[in-house]
């Protein structure tokens, strides 16, 4: 889990818990918070696609469970790819793309083979 979700976890729930502390029966009201909380679902539902929408749960799974991946264990990734590239074209890539579990790295390395400029790599890969 990052770090920084558990602190904002705690920071927005304690700030909301202390402001609703000294009187409790201020901050809530039935009717408005259907109103509020149908509203922005129903806002949602309407400005998404269904399967769209069906994602949101894996996102929040990622949000709070991500795998940490050693730098060292990606560098030595790109190594061999970049020796496979050279020795065999690049083309040859098509080939270890089953193999990376990395959808990103992926990404990068379907968009090489394709034969994108290198500077549309970069960008879509920054973005």
């Amino acid at each position: 889990m990052d770090l920084a979700t558990i602190i904002g976890l705690i920071m927005g729930g304690g700030l909301l818990v202390i402001a609703t502390l000294k009187n409790f029966s201020q901050y809530i009201d039935p009717p408005s918070l259907l109103i509020v909380v149908g509203g922005a679902t129903g806002a949602v539902f309407i400005s998404m696609p269904l399967n769209r929408l069906l994602k949101v749960f894996s996102i929040v799974k990622n949000a709070f469970f991500t795998k940490k991946r050693s730098p060292l264990e990606i560098i030595e990734k790109l190594v061999r790819f970049g020796e496979i590239a050279r020795r065999d074209g690049i083309l040859a890539l098509e080939n270890v793309i089953d193999e990376i579990d990395d959808r990103f790295l992926v990404k990068g390395i379907q968009m090489a083979v394709d034969g994108s400029d290198p500077e549309v790599i970069q960008e879509a890969m920054r973005t």
